[in-house]
């Protein structure tokens, strides 16, 4: 549906599903992990407005394409966790860095 966020508020295991998602919405916030058995799963997406990751999310595995933003997540306070991408991510404009890792940061 153009015009409205997309989310996926849960964490997703595909197993050895393959899926390309495109999405036409401003926004996609993915609030949950996604995975997939490596060699035999695979996962992308892309999507017309911006990727948001949640702050909580630790496991991205797949391709993210944005024709705007990639924004990492942060959290209002405190230290983030790691963001961990097994794939690549890239976006028409810009790649956000939000997560505050604290003295992991080093």
């Amino acid at each position: 549906m153009a015009g409205l966020n997309f989310s996926i508020d849960s964490s997703v295991n595909l197993g050895a599903k393959k899926v390309i998602l495109f999405v036409d919405s401003p926004n996609l916030k993915i609030k949950g992990d996604i995975t997939y058995t490596p060699g035999q799963g695979f996962f992308m997406v892309i999507a017309k407005g911006n990727i948001k990751i949640d702050p909580t999310v630790i496991n991205l595995m797949g391709f993210y394409l944005a024709d705007s933003n990639f924004f990492t997540g942060h959290k209002a306070s405190g230290d983030d966790s790691p963001l961990y991408v097994k794939g690549s991510v890239s976006a028409y404009k810009e790649i956000k860095l939000e997560r505050n890792l604290g003295s992991l940061n080093s």
